[in-house]
């Protein structure tokens, strides 16, 4: 990892966070991963903002996302170094959380949360106080792996929001849990 002195990268870029806001833009926790059924790898970032302005322009957008979105990319090699290129961005999304990848559907949720935890004097606002602050309702998606393309949504059907959780996907279900400690349960499409 990062060539022979270990500390050169061998691919850098910035596709998202064009303030260098590194406490209110940019990739928004881990990365996911999936290999497509022609062998190509891809990576799905969740990112909190809109694109870098001079990032390469996707093959498919799925709209403006300025609050944020998942953005694709595939994994391939320019002169023997491993390089990502923009394939698409989703729609827009509140502070989308990683997503999971499951039969080539990308499952992303848009955790309706106001990330921002202190006031404008610098106090920690209270659990409350965040509450009334919250940018919507936790959404969860299902997207076409390849294009981004929203296949399904839950709308308004989680009403409420989630923090720093994550989906998870067992047998044929999908879950995810909101800041009020409830578990919502959907099932995948056979």
């Amino acid at each position: 990892m990062g060539g022979a002195d270990h500390r050169t990268p061998l691919f850098r870029a910035r596709y998202s966070n064009d303030e260098v806001d590194f406490a209110g833009r940019g990739p928004w926790g881990s990365i996911s991963t999936w290999e497509d059924p022609e062998g190509r790898r891809w990576l799905y970032v969740p990112t909190w903002g809109p694109p870098a302005a001079d990032m390469p322009k996707p093959r498919h957008t799925n709209g403006p996302a300025e609050r944020g979105s998942i953005m694709a990319f595939e994994v391939v090699l320019q002169q023997d170094k491993p390089a990502l290129v923009p394939v698409w961005v989703s729609r827009d999304m509140s502070l989308p959380e990683p997503p999971v990848i499951a039969n080539g559907v990308v499952f992303a949720l848009s955790n309706g949360e106001n990330a921002r935890q202190a006031k404008d004097d610098g106090s920690l606002l209270s659990s409350p106080d965040r509450i009334k602050t919250k940018t919507g309702n936790a959404v969860l998606y299902a997207l076409d792996a390849s294009t981004g393309k929203e296949l399904w949504s839950s709308r308004d059907l989680i009403d409420s929001w989630t923090h720093f959780s994550g989906i998870a996907v067992s047998y044929g279900r999908i879950y995810v849990t909101t800041f009020d400690s409830r578990v919502f349960a959907f099932g995948l499409k056979e």
